[in-house]
């Protein structure tokens, strides 16, 4: 468990904000989109709010600096103006974070991972053109809940448990459609790994594909230095309690 940090919400907010313009989320929970509607500023961004909580708290659990993963992020998404590839690397392992609106009543089943997986949100749930489209991008699949579906309100982020993206056809070999929103990948829950095996995974090998240190270098001196800074400017990460 991480205790979500002071300031996760308004950070996962402004970069919300501030890629607005160039991408949404690719799904539209009208279940979240209601339980944010008091909120003008939220209401559009509620899912990605979401997302960029459990980031960072999957990068505190990982024993990763939350601010530099953003940076990161800002880097290798050219500023926002696209959809990153994976979360973020632990281990050389690109990790895609996962965070589930679970009813509360259920969490201790979910976290255990005994839940009946035919039961409902016995699963979990890839989104199936995401997971085709990005294949070969991502090489774990980290399934996570907050301790409350609102982000103005949660305190805590669990991490239920993980599935490398080789295995995921293996478990469903298509996305399901019925039962769903969208098509997705249905894992059941039990199929997960114990996240705790997460923490002694052992490093990934070098990728000759993957940028190395020279080419991350020559991303950092492409990247439009004035406009870095004033996004830097906008998330006053200096200023904001991100880290534990």
């Amino acid at each position: 468990m991480v205790r979500i940090p002071r300031d996760a919400y308004e950070i996962s907010l402004r970069l919300c904000e501030l890629r607005a313009g160039n991408f949404q989320n690719q799904y539209v929970s009208p279940k979240l989109r209601a339980l944010a509607a008091d909120d003008a500023r939220l209401t559009p961004h509620i899912e990605g709010v979401i997302g960029y909580i459990g980031d960072i708290c999957a990068a505190i659990w990982l024993g990763i600096d939350p601010e530099e993963m953003i940076v990161q992020m800002l880097i290798e998404t050219d500023l926002l103006q696209h959809r990153d590839e994976c979360d973020l690397r632990f281990r050389n392992w690109r990790v895609d974070v996962k965070v589930e609106d679970i009813p509360p009543h259920l969490h201790a089943a979910v976290l255990e991972r005994t839940i009946d997986g035919e039961a409902p949100y016995g699963k979990r749930l890839l989104n199936g053109n995401q997971f085709d489209n990005n294949y070969g991008n991502v090489d774990i699949y980290l399934f996570s809940l907050l301790d409350t579906a609102d982000p103005r309100l949660a305190t805590e982020w669990y991490p239920v448990g993980y599935i490398m993206a080789e295995d995921v056809r293996r478990v469903c070999p298509r996305p399901v459609a019925e039962r769903f929103p969208v098509p997705a990948y249905a894992i059941p829950t039990s199929s997960l790994e114990d996240p705790l095996e997460l923490l002694t995974i052992g490093p990934r090998a070098a990728d000759p594909h993957l940028p190395g240190a020279q080419e991350e270098e020559g991303l950092l001196q492409a990247i439009d230095a004035d406009r870095l800074g004033m996004i830097l400017e906008r998330l006053d990460l200096g200023n904001m309690h991100i880290r534990q």
